[in-house]
């Protein structure tokens, strides 16, 4: 006698993985840092199970990862949320990279000293008092801005290229230590002087 073994076929779908934030991850970011973005590799997984089940997918979901006070982008593994009557799921595993970054945040500096560069010794400078302090609004990660003061500005009028006369020369701002992630905009931008000749 012979024993014949049936083995079912269940159909297939492919089906999207949710990068909705609220889908991928629980908990919450450290304080003053920001999820910027998710990406799940690979986008989609192949689920065998019965057609009406399938119709009825139209996304899955993954183990929500615990990002507690995290402060840099993170990658880890996480498995699908299978449903007790899929037949099969490929992957069930997917790579989760979540993008974590500082917040950007802006702080108004006022009564930043003005003060010129490259001016020759055959010149007298005056310019109106009024001008001599600007204030500054300087944008960049939180912790690179909230605490600026004044004193941590340098705001420099370059006269290098100007002789006597009247002038409206722009005024530069940077921060006495280096941070390229900081930007600015200065009230005023441009400052007014008058150079002489000293006879």
């Amino acid at each position: 006698t012979s024993s014949t073994v049936r083995t079912e076929v269940y159909p297939t779908k492919t089906i999207p993985i949710s990068t909705e934030i609220s889908d991928v991850f629980k908990g919450s970011v450290a304080d003053g840092y920001e999820i910027m973005g998710v990406t799940i590799s690979p986008e989609s997984a192949t689920v065998a199970a019965e057609q009406e089940l399938l119709d009825s997918l139209d996304v899955l979901r993954i183990t929500p990862i615990s990002v507690s006070n995290l402060r840099s982008t993170y990658s880890a593994r996480a498995s699908i949320s299978e449903l007790s009557n899929f037949e099969n799921i490929s992957p069930a595993q997917v790579y989760v990279t979540i993008e974590v970054a500082e917040q950007i945040a802006s702080q108004v500096v006022e009564n930043v000293v003005v003060r010129y560069v490259n001016v020759s010794s055959d010149f007298r400078v005056y310019m109106d008092d009024t001008q001599s302090q600007i204030t500054v609004i300087a944008t960049g990660p939180r912790s690179a801005v909230s605490d600026l003061t004044a004193e941590d500005l340098i705001a420099t009028v370059d006269l290098a290229n100007y002789g006597p006369g009247e002038h409206e020369v722009p005024i530069s701002v940077q921060l006495s230590s280096e941070n390229p992630e900081v930007t600015f905009n200065l009230t005023p931008a441009t400052v007014k002087v008058r150079i002489e000749e000293i006879e």
